[in-house]
């Protein structure tokens, strides 16, 4: 496994700056570990996986994250293909993920 989000905590909605916050977190590199990560309030998922380069952003897993809502798209964007969104990530209103299903 890459590099890991793991525990990480949002105390409420994102700051409002000038841009935009997409997510809390954005995986960009292949085989990264977002775990036990709780998010909400931003403008558009909680969580997302981009593919950045050709080759890039796929094989991340997601698991035990909670999206609190508050946020305009879904818990998580695997938005690359070949990541894993587990069941047991959790979304308080709205969809968990965009396209597929969970594993």
């Amino acid at each position: 496994m890459g590099g890991r989000v793991i525990g990480d905590i949002s105390g409420g909605p994102v700051p409002r700056r000038a841009e935009r916050n997409a997510s809390w977190a954005g995986v960009k590199g292949n085989g990264r570990l977002v775990q036990g990560d709780c998010d909400g309030g931003t403008d558009e998922d909680g969580f997302q996986a981009h593919r950045s380069v050709e080759g890039r952003g796929t094989g991340s897993v997601f698991c035990g994250d909670i999206d609190l809502g508050g946020s305009a798209g879904v818990g998580i964007n695997g938005t690359a293909e070949g990541n894993t969104t587990a069941c047991d990530d959790l979304v308080t209103s709205g969809p968990l993920i965009r396209k597929d299903g969970c594993s």
